[in-house]
């Protein structure tokens, strides 16, 4: 009995759970709302998928869309650079064609820009009272300028070279470095109130065009160098009033009879054919606009005259760097040797004002020297005649039609110019002392280059023999002290060492 009632209990509660289990299964409706929710969870996890896809296109939409614009972006800053760079091109490329046009409109362009820009001198020009009052001025000018720029120079010296300037046009200063050669003709032009051009001579030089320019018949316009401009500038109202020195500094770096042959030919003719050829393109001329100041001619076409208040004055080294001076340029030129500096001395205030002397004056000046008497030349065109005999004797060195022009004009101013003309005697030993430098910087100075027989003798006897034996005759003063004696005397060191 007890295990009936306890299969019966053990009844009853499978009973009980089969009920419940029974209650827990779902009724049909909810299995098939159970059924519906999963099939729509299935469907909102493929549209969320779907989702998460069309996001990602999107995304990458998104980003290809940024770098489009940033693309757009940098290309937009790009063109803009590129439109401004373009714009900057086309401005300056229209510059170019102007000045393009500009050239080719004018050949001669340089000669208009020195024209519209020079600096005219301005004052008036006076007429020295004598070249002695002159000549020390000047000297006394040079001693006294400013800022470190003051020049001594012996009174010799400054006679010889305002008397090389009544001589040619044509100047040579030679010596050894230091010695002032170009700033002796800077230091007179400044105490003159005259203009100076200096051009600095190229080693390279070979002929007219390195010198003056060319014209360039492809690019039609002349190429002008500072020289061509210079002479141009000398023409002008204003410059051409005064006096006007072109230096050609070191001009020995280059064979000088290359260069400045045209030049050298030029000024032995008439004056008015002092003129070199510039342009003869007939193209061109009919284009200039610009020709102030410039020479037309049907014949030769546009020329630049020579202006007649120019002296060209050369500085010459002597080096291994330097070329031989031809004796063409030196018969053409007078020659000043600077071998020493002078002892400097105190300019006196009542001699450094010096007004600014004009070309026509200074030229009035020169051909109005007086010139010595026939007595007081007879000496001197013996001890000439003598020494040229000698030269012509022994050398075949003669003296040509250009010495004797130059010493006619040479000669009266430098005893004009010469102080010591005023002491006792004094007269007749500065005409010696002039004709001495003559001798010594035309005829004496060709021994140089000479290789005869028996030079050397023949040097030894020109300098203690023929020529002592006619100085000392006319009481001269010491032969040793002479230029010839010492031109001579350093011929022979160089050559054999006495």
């Amino acid at each position: 009995m007890p295990r009936l009632k306890q299969l019966l209990k053990d009844a009853s509660g499978r009973v009980a759970e089969l009920e419940q289990q029974l209650r827990d299964v779902p009724r049909p409706e909810d299995v098939q709302h159970l059924r519906e929710q999963v099939e729509q969870s299935e469907t909102l996890d493929r549209e969320n998928g779907n989702l998460r896809l069309r996001i990602a296109q999107l995304e990458r939409l998104r980003l290809g869309a940024e770098s489009d614009r940033v693309q757009r972006d940098g290309e937009r800053a790009i063109a803009e650079t590129l439109r401004a760079t373009n714009q900057a091109f086309r401005q300056e490329l229209d510059h170019l064609k102007t000045l393009v046009d500009q050239q080719v409109a004018n050949p001669l362009r340089a000669f208009e820009e020195v024209y519209k820009h020079a600096e005219r001198p301005v004052g008036q020009t006076t007429m020295p009272r004598s070249l002695g009052d002159l000549a020390l001025r000047v000297r006394h000018r040079m001693a006294a300028l400013p800022d470190g720029r003051a020049r001594y120079y012996e009174a010799k010296v400054v006679a010889t070279a305002i008397a090389s300037l009544a001589g040619t046009r044509t100047i040579l200063l030679e010596g050894l470095s230091g010695t002032g050669k170009t700033s002796l003709p800077v230091a007179i032009a400044e105490a003159l109130g005259a203009t100076c051009e200096v051009i600095e001579v190229q080693s390279q030089w070979r002929d007219r065009g390195d010198l003056v320019g060319a014209y360039n018949p492809f690019h039609k316009r002349f190429y002008a160098q500072p020289f061509a401009l210079a002479l141009y500038k000398a023409g002008l109202p204003g410059f051409r009033e005064r006096p006007f020195f072109i230096i050609l500094d070191e001009l020995n770096l280059s064979h000088v009879e290359h260069y400045f042959a045209d030049v050298l030919s030029l000024m032995e003719r008439d004056r008015r054919d002092h003129r070199l050829r510039l342009v003869d393109d007939p193209e061109a001329l009919a284009r200039a606009p610009f020709t102030e100041g410039l020479v037309q001619d049907p014949r030769f076409g546009l020329s630049l005259a020579i202006p007649p208040n120019v002296w060209f004055i050369g500085t010459a080294n002597r080096d291994e760097s330097t070329r031989p001076i031809s004796d063409k340029v030196y018969d053409r030129a007078l020659m000043i040797e600077l071998n020493r500096r002078a002892d400097s001395f105190p300019a006196e205030p009542q001699f450094e004002l010096l007004d600014p002397v004009g070309a026509s004056q200074l030229e009035d000046l020169f051909k109005n020297a007086p010139v010595p008497t026939v007595a007081e030349l007879k000496p001197v065109m013996d001890y000439l005649d003598t020494v040229v005999g000698e030269l012509e004797d022994r050398f075949r060195i003669t003296r040509t039609n250009r010495f004797d022009k130059q010493w006619k004009r040479f000669m009266p101013v430098y005893l004009a110019a010469h102080p010591g003309t005023a002491s006792p005697g004094g007269r007749g030993k500065c005409l010696a002392e002039a004709m001495d430098h003559f001798l010594a910087t035309k005829l004496l100075r060709s021994l140089k280059e000479r290789f005869d027989p028996n030079l050397e003798d023949m040097l030894v006897e020109l300098r203690d023999k023929s020529l002592p034996a006619v100085w000392d005759e006319a009481a001269w003063g010491p032969f040793k002290a002479t230029q010839s004696h010492a031109l001579l005397a350093a011929q022979l060191r160089n050559r054999t060492g006495r």
